[in-house]
């Protein structure tokens, strides 16, 4: 230890730049952390003039345990630093909203990775963004006015006008021992002849240094404190490792192969479903260790990942490929507007009855003729976000866990409005929506037998159009729009010849829900979705008007404004709806405490 911090408070002193510290609060980063803090307490305060910046990510998708011990660790590293007079500045870093775990899944139905799927969009958004854009920012304020002109490429590459000289070092807590493949990595970004390594995405920016890359397992573990300098005990790693993490981790024999610490890493998102169908070795730890609330946590993320392939919360199509039919049926309006079919043909001397056996064959040739029997859906269908939703609510509110931040919900709800849904925050209530297995269907569009679990009965119910297939599609998702409900569909076309001139659309609908049991009640069930009037019934009562109100009065604010009028009714309306609904007196309890 005493080396390291030797090593670290020459390079410190000689380097001149502010540093950064990576720290996920795991044995390696923390024992890194402590030499961090060992080395600028052994020096005289006027030398401490180079800030240490101590970052973490939180991709608010950890285990409520974790997201706890990450809150407590960065406090008491910031009051130790303040209390010992260390230039030190603790930041966590979250995603955007945009690149959120439920907000691109329950808002905007992206599909959840698999396991066979190598590029994973949430480490991307939920981890590196964050983190870079913080260190962006880093860079960015070691920077003096008058010491270079500098601007960011397209890909966040920070272009010097001066590029000899780096002007971050990051402090990484990776060792040699890891694994072979973090062994190969760590070479081929090392610099010859000096102690750092490349960024692997400022590279020209950032030196890395690794204190501890030559330790191995056993070393990390002999030379750990009892307690850090800032005031975590290094059992409360248990959190990340699991009970009996010093038995399970501690000196292993040099000749057995290197295994994971643990019952299964503790600093992965609860959420993620690259274990798939096999069993999450961290969620099971925890349970087993006594936190079985965790099970409704672990039920909800296998639920998500059956409804993944599940055929009925499945869109008909990609996003991209509606935009497609979207401009083609634009263009189409476009062009009947400058047709004039009449005038041309009576000009060639033609008679009614030769025009309209020629807009006739025109009409079947030309027909936009449907074709989709191959089963590539798109996204989850906004039925299937909305029950995910509700049921991930139920569950914050039966365990108290702090799972998805308001702000969150509403953004969900309002990309659904984007979307041209019309869903209101006070529509989407907890509620624990149960799972009646999957439908999985092949590519060809017949059942896979083999991954399909529900034993509800499932018809193929099939509607004749005379639109053409983008039109016919674009009603379908109208109707969807209007109910907020969805069936997945394949569309085929009936063509009777050209003696005949007659051809239509056709569209397959799956029907597999609780309840319905024969085809009739299949049959009446996508024909009254499809073509029955919506009615829309306003809700009049008190409850309704208040949270109205309250909407209009967050509204205003948000443009701001202030909303006084709103103000003075909502305050009213408080000893009314304390019992009757506490949720939205909370609401409003905060609006006007805000104010």
């Amino acid at each position: 230890m005493k080396n390291i911090v030797e090593e670290m408070k020459e390079l410190y002193l000689k380097e001149k730049k502010p540093w950064i510290v990576s720290f996920s609060a795991g044995k390696d980063s923390s024992l890194c952390l402590e030499y961090t803090f060992q080395m600028l307490i052994s020096l005289p305060k006027e030398e401490r003039v180079h800030p240490v910046y101590v970052l973490m990510v939180n991709t608010l998708a950890e285990t409520p345990m974790m997201s706890l011990f990450m809150e407590k660790s960065m406090r008491k590293i910031q009051e130790a630093a303040s209390r010992l007079g260390l230039p030190i500045i603790a930041e966590i870093a979250v995603p955007d909203m945009e690149d959120r775990f439920f907000f691109n899944t329950l808002g905007r139905g992206l599909l959840v990775i698999t396991p066979k799927k190598r590029g994973r969009w949430c480490s991307h958004r939920m981890k590196q963004k964050p983190v870079q854009e913080k260190i962006r920012n880093i860079i960015l304020s070691s920077l003096r006015e008058d010491e270079v002109e500098f601007s960011f490429s397209k890909d966040g590459q920070l272009s010097l006008l001066e590029q000899d000289k780096s002007k971050v070092i990051q402090i990484l807590g990776t060792r040699l021992d890891e694994s072979a493949a973090r062994a190969a990595s760590i070479r081929s970004h090392e610099i010859r002849d000096t102690k750092f390594s490349h960024h692997s995405y400022f590279a020209n920016d950032i030196l890395c240094y690794m204190p501890i890359k030559y330790m191995t397992n056993d070393e990390v573990f002999l030379t750990m404190p009892e307690r850090f300098s800032w005031g975590i005990d290094s059992v409360e790693l248990e959190v990340q490792y699991g009970k009996g993490f010093f038995l399970e981790c501690g000196l292993q024999d040099t000749g057995e192969e290197k295994k994971a610490c643990g019952m299964g890493s503790r600093q992965g998102c609860w959420t993620c479903p690259a274990m798939g169908n096999n069993p999450d070795k961290m969620l099971e730890g925890l349970i087993m260790e006594g936190h079985t609330e965790l099970a409704q946590l672990y039920e909800w993320k296998r639920q998500l990942i059956e409804m993944r392939n599940d055929v009925r919360y499945r869109e008909f199509e990609r996003r991209q490929w509606r935009k497609q039919h979207q401009k083609r049926l634009a263009a189409a309006k476009h062009q009947r507007k400058q047709i004039h079919l009449f005038g041309d043909y009576f000009d060639k001397g033609l008679d009614v009855s030769d025009y309209f056996e020629i807009k006739k064959q025109t009409t079947y040739e030309q027909f936009d003729r449907a074709e989709d029997f191959e089963y590539l859906p798109g996204g989850l269908s906004v039925e299937g976000r909305r029950l995910m939703l509700e049921k991930l609510l139920y569950i914050q509110q039966e365990t108290g866990f702090a799972l998805i931040p308001e702000e969150e919900v509403k953004s969900i709800v309002e990309y659904w409005n984007e979307e041209g849904y019309s869903i209101s925050r006070d529509d989407v209530f907890p509620s624990n929506h149960p799972l009646d297995g999957s439908l999985v269907l092949k590519k060809d569009g017949t059942v896979n037998q083999l991954e399909t679990t529900t034993s509800t009965p499932f018809f193929e119910i099939l509607i004749d159009f005379e639109n053409g297939r983008d039109e016919m599609v674009e009603y379908i998702e109208s109707r969807k729009k209007a109910t907020g409900q969805s069936y997945y569909y394949f569309t085929t076309h009936f063509d009777m010849g050209k003696v005949e001139q007659e051809v239509w659309n056709q569209a397959i609908f799956i029907v597999c829900r609780p309840g319905v049991y024969t085809e009739k009640e299949a049959r009446k069930l996508i024909e009254g979705w499809l073509f029955q009037k919506i009615e829309i019934k306003e809700d009049h009562s008190f409850i309704s008007y208040v949270r109205r109100t309250l909407r209009k009065a967050e509204l205003a604010i948000k443009n701001g404004e202030k909303p006084y009028q709103e103000m003075v009714s909502l305050n009213k309306a408080l000893d009314w709806i304390k019992e009757d609904d506490s949720r939205l007196s909370e609401e409003i309890i905060k609006l006007l405490a805000a104010l």
